[in-house]
């Protein structure tokens, strides 16, 4: 293993990160935004890339595109070369396979990778050697081997207990009465129009943030907060046909949904909240004028053990990701009133007609190609125009992926982000470092964008049970 360059000896207190294969999974620039340290890959690394590179979905993509930004380095890899942050990278392989590893721990990848640490800490005494890893264990072990290893943080948002919720509380005085005769009748009320009582309102406010109106005597009214207009806009109650929103945070996500400005929402709850046929609700009515279709993309991660390769056609192998889907929108279905003049869309626009209980109306409206779920792999290259797109179960994405995703969005289209942060699947992520986590606290701020935490459930009695104490 080479030494470091002599311009690194006079910058001694550049750190000395050694990288694991999750991290370039998590996010293929990782290089760069480690600025200017010297990051040291072990060259196993590079070989796991080459073999997740050939899996044909998202983690090929994102392994072929770490590749390319390692290849992107001109020079002695071996020797070390600079970084356009200002760093040095280092492709390490030369180790003693023998020593240092405690008695029992087979010589595994991961654990050549903590032999690399080692040697990088015995050769360069007195600099601070970091292996950084998004795998718990690997970080464990590292740590018991005398090799301080945290977890990348780049992407890593704020606490989970800070996430912006999308709704804020505002207290208004007794003069200000009015205001609720004003929301109920003009349908919005202007900003300099209200005045809360002291504290009674949050020092900032954000667009499209959903807001609760107060007062002493316990009267409430809702609406959703328009700051390029200096406005606060009634939110108005969905007509009663077929599924409707039964609690206030379902009816400021389908607000949110159902406004043409907003073409990012993102909705964050614990199961049975409504969060996805709050959305399939909206892409259903919006259908025809102005989105033309309505796609859905799901990861197709497992919960519990795998059951291993399905036989079958695609749409059979991926029926088991499909299956919530299609409840949801059985449901809707179900409790659409045939009385529903939407024209071009099978299912409504037959008016006075009854349905047909032989009738697959699911499949239906997915034969006339009005409706498309698909592995969210498959959105990989894709331009999606005038279409009104879920990403559901977002919370198993990376910000990498997440990026990609909202990329491939063309014009005319609206994307819908939902998730529950506590049910993640994804052994390399956490409730914080997940991709709907970093669009929240990203977009937090935007016009374009809206957002909504949702906490109660209405799925059953048994299903808020044992949301709240499970």
């Amino acid at each position: 293993m080479s030494e470091i360059s002599p311009d690194a000896e006079r910058r001694p207190n550049r750190k000395i990160y050694v990288i694991d294969t999750s991290v370039f999974m998590h996010d293929p620039d990782v290089v760069e935004h480690l600025e200017d340290n010297i990051i040291v890959v072990p060259i196993w690394v590079v070989e796991e890339l080459d073999k997740l590179k050939k899996h044909a979905n998202g983690r090929g993509s994102t392994a072929r595109l770490a590749s390319r930004r390692l290849d992107e380095y001109q020079g002695s890899l071996k020797d070390g070369v600079e970084t356009k942050s200002g760093g040095e990278l280092y492709i390490s392989y030369d180790i003693n396979e023998q020593d240092g590893l405690p008695v029992g721990l087979e010589l595994t990848n991961d654990n050549r990778v903590i032999l690399v640490a080692m040697k990088w800490q015995r050769t360069n005494g007195g600099r601070k050697v970091v292996l950084i890893s998004k795998d718990t264990n690997l970080r464990l072990k590292a740590n018991a081997c005398g090799i301080y290893a945290e977890d990348y943080r780049y992407n890593k948002g704020a606490h989970f207990d800070d996430l912006y919720t999308g709704t804020a509380t505002i207290a208004i005085g007794e003069q200000q009465l009015s205001i609720f005769d004003r929301l109920q009748e003009k349908g919005f009320v202007s900003e300099a129009e209200i005045s809360p009582v002291p504290g009674g309102c949050p020092n900032q406010l954000f667009p499209n943030q959903c807001c609760i109106f107060t007062d002493i005597h316990g009267n409430s009214a809702r609406a959703i907060y328009k700051k390029a207009k200096r406005q606060f806009v009634a939110l108005r109650v969905a007509p009663r046909k077929s599924v409707v929103p039964k609690n206030p945070e379902q009816e400021f996500a389908y607000a949110l949904l159902m406004d043409p400005d907003i073409l990012l929402i993102t909705l964050i709850g614990r199961a049975g909240t409504g969060k996805t046929l709050m959305a399939l609700l909206a892409g259903y009515a919006s259908l025809g004028e102005p989105y033309k279709q309505m796609v859905v993309y799901r990861p197709n991660i497992e919960l519990g053990r795998s059951l291993g390769f399905l036989p079958g056609t695609l749409e059979e192998k991926f029926e088991p990701w499909m299956q919530p889907i299609l409840d949801n929108f059985d449901l809707i279905f179900k409790t659409s009133k045939t009385g529903d003049e939407t024209k071009g869309v099978p299912g409504r626009g037959r008016k006075g007609a009854k349905p047909d209980p032989d009738t697959d109306q699911v499949r239906e409206f997915m034969n006339h190609g009005m409706f498309e779920i698909s592995p969210i792999s498959f959105l990989r290259g894709r331009s999606l125009h005038h279409r009104f797109v879920i990403i559901d179960e977002a919370q198993n994405l990376t910000p990498h992926e997440i990026k990609t995703i909202i990329t491939r969005i063309g014009s005319g289209s609206k994307v819908v982000l939902t998730g529950d942060l506590e049910q993640i699947d994804n052994n390399f992520l956490d409730a914080t470092s997940n991709g709907l986590f970093y669009v929240v606290q990203h977009f937090k701020g935007q016009e374009i964008y809206g957002h909504i935490a949702m906490q109660k459930t209405e799925r059953s009695r048994l299903a808020e049970l044992a949301a709240k104490l499970l």
